[in-house]
């Protein structure tokens, strides 16, 4: 069976939403039989042909000290898209990150601005391949969202740790065909080897009904201290690595926040960016958020080096009459 066929047929109940999904493999399809020249630009219109071959890695081992040496961290996997993207000699690189079944982009440096479509995990190849000229029915699936002609040499490397698939490297480089061996194992064991501490997180859209959800996670508790974060003064930072995805930071963010509240409570994400997180049994407010906000900065040390959100603070009691009107007015606020 393909690999278009697998993303054709694949599941019987397609996840939420269906229609982008399937208009997706619809548009792939389309374009493995017969490839739209007319409204996609040549390959070399966006990336020259590369006069000089890759024969080396410069700084190879000293790229591969800096992402063993990551923290065992959530937000380790923006850090090591910081040292790729900025230190491997690549004309484009993106990054795609778990959602649910499938995979969307979460940074890309070089391509074109394409569409936000998830791409079945099925094209991540095995742990022990990467590196080759990928098929033109998996360009197909990829073309439309790096907004590049399905034509255009791509290539793919996959983040495997214990734990399964983190995360997919798809990069480009005109100067990659016919490179040395040499420099092709040095890239691969870059992109595909990081440190067996760097931690992975799915990306997560936004909630629709976020005070139902946290009212409903906490009722097994007397009392609940919410916390609410903006995470605007992160998406403003200048010292936030380029070609993240909104949707990449803030969903590294919530993944923290579930890993510090655990079975204590919930996190969600509302709005285009907001993290709301409710911590069961406790009395204080702002001394839950205070401690919370603490223990965050140490465990997210790459967010902890830009202005970090401070977050407002509520008590509530879930059992309360007003309750779920009183969440809903403080999320919004």
């Amino acid at each position: 069976m393909s690999l278009l066929e697998k993303a054709t047929s694949g599941k019987k109940t397609i996840p939420e939403p269906a229609k982008a999904r399937t208009s997706l493999f619809v548009r792939a399809l389309a374009s493995s039989r017969e490839e739209d020249t007319a409204s996609a630009p040549p390959p070399e219109s966006l990336f020259p042909k590369a006069e000089n071959r890759l024969t080396m890695i410069e700084g190879a081992q000293a790229i591969a000290d800096s992402i063993a040496a990551l923290p065992p961290s959530t937000d380790s996997m923006i850090a090591l898209w910081e040292i790729c993207s900025s230190r491997l000699p690549l004309a484009a690189l993106s990054l795609f990150l778990p959602r649910d079944d499938f995979l969307s982009i979460g940074a890309r440096s070089g391509f074109p601005a394409g569409s936000s479509d998830p791409i079945p995990v099925s094209i991540a190849p095995p742990s022990a391949m990467g590196g080759e000229p990928l098929a033109k029915e998996a360009k197909a699936l990829l073309a439309p969202v790096l907004g590049v002609p399905v034509s255009m040499v791509l290539r793919a490397a996959p983040l495997w740790s214990d734990a399964g698939l983190l995360g997919l490297w798809i990069y480009h480089d005109p100067a990659l065909e016919g490179a040395s061996e040499e420099a092709m194992d040095e890239l691969l064991g870059i992109l595909s080897c990081p440190s067996s501490k760097v931690l992975g997180f799915s990306l997560e859209s936004p909630s629709a009904e976020p005070a139902r959800q946290i009212l409903a996670a906490s009722k097994r508790f007397s009392s609940v201290s919410v916390a609410c974060f903006d995470l605007d003064p992160l998406f403003d930072s200048d010292k936030l690595p380029g070609g993240v995805e909104r949707d990449a930071v803030r969903s590294a963010f919530l993944a923290s926040c579930r890993k510090i509240l655990s079975s204590s409570g919930t996190a969600l994400a509302c709005g285009d960016s907001s993290v709301v997180c409710a911590l069961g049994s406790s009395s204080d407010a702002d001394l839950a958020l205070f401690q919370f906000a603490k223990t965050l900065k140490r465990i997210l040390p790459f967010f902890a080096s830009l202005s970090f959100p401070a977050g407002r603070a509520l008590n509530l009691d879930p059992a309360s009459a007003g309750a779920a009107e009183e969440l809903s007015r403080f999320i919004s606020a």
